[in-house]
């Protein structure tokens, strides 16, 4: 018996609570995470509030169904750290930079102190240019020093791209909503696979389901800091959508961002990639606990009140169709 058939004659109770890897394409990356940049960012305002759901979403009766696809776009592995060579000629670079911009910054603030301020300025100026050599070889040699080798580099790619190839599919992540689903709230929600509408979705008695949460999980992007020893963080995004058998468009749409853990590249990719794959299952079951939770059981509206989004955590980014006030995506206080 299929899981459609299985599920097909579960309706909610009167009683119930209210319930491959890729090589780099980096310009879809790059605009993948300039998006959820200035979202992030968006919500790193303080004192924002996210409505909560309508309580009417989860009242509704009937046949509840849920299908998971996953969005346009193939995971892509994040930029590898600089090997030796480059990584002198960065930290040369930016130890000369530095050096400079050093100068000029102190000559700015002489420059309009007293008679003398302008010839002190001068001369801080010129110090900076005279050291900047002497600042860039310094770096060079340092970022040399503390870059990883060829053969880490190869080898800590190629754990990543094993862990990218490994993720599993949206079926999974189908389940884990069933079953959270059923845990938290006591909801009975029918497998529909991946349908993008109730009608795509047959049951046993041929019937369609009354509701269907259609679910779409983003390719996994990183947040990337430097480049001899960058730093990555996960972010992950979930959107949802209600979609009555009644109607065409979505009744109701929501999005959640999961920002994980920061780790150095190497270390992400140590032991065939064991910090980064249990980043990946952080993500999803804070994503599906977090989405359920706003679904069928919406309370308070969700305040971010810190400056930025905290490691590990989930935010609602996305609720269109909601009331707010002001021009931001969310409600300000």
């Amino acid at each position: 018996m299929s899981r459609h058939q299985a599920a097909s004659g579960a309706r909610r109770g009167a009683g119930s609570p209210h319930r491959s890897t890729c090589r780099r394409p980096w310009s879809r990356v790059a605009a993948g995470v300039a998006v959820l940049a200035l979202t992030l960012a968006a919500c790193a305002q303080p004192t924002l509030e996210v409505p909560p759901t309508p309580a009417s979403i989860a009242a509704m009766s009937g046949v509840w169904a849920v299908s998971v696809v996953a969005a346009d776009g193939e995971p892509a592995l994040p930029r590898a750290p600089l090997g030796r060579g480059a990584a002198a000629g960065h930290s040369a670079k930016v130890g000369a930079l530095g050096s400079v911009y050093a100068g000029a910054g102190a000559a700015s603030g002489l420059a309009g102190s007293g008679p003398w301020g302008p010839i002190l300025a001068a001369g801080l100026l010129a110090a900076g240019v005279v050291v900047a050599p002497v600042a860039a070889v310094v770096g060079a040699v340092g970022g040399a020093a503390v870059a990883a080798s060829p053969e880490e580099i190869a080898a800590a790619e190629a754990s990543m791209a094993r862990a990218l190839a490994d993720l599993p599919p949206p079926d999974d992540l189908l389940e884990a909503v069933i079953a959270e689903a059923d845990r938290r709230v006591g909801m009975m929600l029918v497998d529909c696979g991946t349908a993008r509408r109730s009608a795509d979705c047959t049951l046993a008695d041929a019937a369609v389901p009354d509701v269907l949460l259609r679910l779409e999980l983003d390719p996994p992007l990183f947040e990337i800091e430097g480049e001899v020893r960058p730093q990555l963080r996960l972010v992950q995004r979930l959107s949802a959508e209600i979609r009555p058998s009644t109607v065409v468009v979505p009744i109701h749409a929501r999005a959640w961002v999961y920002r994980g853990i920061q780790h150095r590249y190497l270390e992400l990719a140590a032991d065939d990639a064991r910090l980064l794959r249990q980043e990946f299952a952080a993500a999803r079951e804070a994503l599906v606990a977090k989405a359920v939770a706003d679904l069928f059981a919406p309370g308070i509206p969700e305040r971010h009140v810190e400056r930025a989004q905290p490691e590990g955590s989930v935010w609602t980014v996305l609720p269109p169709g909601q009331p707010v006030r002001g021009s931001l995506p969310f409600g300000r206080r």
